[in-house]
């Protein structure tokens, strides 16, 4: 009875966090923007200063031909709302969520051809629910679970090729299954091997 509690409370944890970002409330961003490598900007610590106060507003970068490449709202030094990612055509390749400089709600990428590159959710910070990621021509990379930042589950990665390298669950915090580990040696993604320390 207490596993299925786990599992619904997991399910609506999950439902809530990945079907509206838009839901989640933001501070109000000034709308200020400064350039990034504009002189007086400077990263202390987890702040962004500017003229040696807490940054409040839009860094945002430019093409040359003017398209904006990048925006991320700040407030008071910490990364707040939605950070946008452009490539030089217009396309956008990123967008990702921040509440207080941590990451939170749906998170998206894509390649430069539109194919979907990653997606992941996070809770205050930490990875929550299925973490996805794909290889340039479409192929599954990555299909991992979290729980508020620890794999549980089913897990598994793909080689270039399409073979699995990966492929294990993780049950009461122990791995079971294939890690990407052959003959205590790690799988490099150039087909190397190296020692695993112990």
């Amino acid at each position: 009875m207490k596993f299925v509690g786990t599992i619904l409370l997991s399910c609506l944890l999950w439902n809530c966090t990945t079907r509206e970002t838009a839901a989640l409330s933001f501070d109000t961003i000034s709308a200020i923007e400064v350039e990034i490598g504009t002189a007086g900007l400077q990263q202390k610590g987890a702040l962004l200063m500017f003229n040696n106060l807490p940054f409040n507003g839009y860094l945002v970068k430019y093409s040359q031909q003017g398209r904006l490449l990048s925006k991320t709202g700040y407030v008071e030094g910490k990364r707040e709302g939605m950070a946008e990612v452009y490539d030089e055509s217009g396309n956008q390749i990123e967008r990702r969520y921040f509440k207080a400089n941590k990451k939170v709600g749906f998170h998206q990428g894509w390649w430069p051809s539109g194919q979907k590159k990653f997606e992941y959710t996070f809770v205050d910070g930490l990875h929550h629910g299925e973490y996805r990621e794909w290889q340039m021509d479409g192929k599954p990379y990555k299909e991992f679970h979290h729980e508020m930042g620890f794999e549980v589950g089913s897990q598994k990665m793909w080689d270039s090729d399409g073979s699995i390298r990966a492929n294990y669950v993780v049950k009461n915090g122990h791995r079971y299954g294939l890690v990407g580990l052959k003959n205590c040696k790690s799988v490099e993604s150039n087909g190397e091997f190296t020692a695993v320390p112990f």
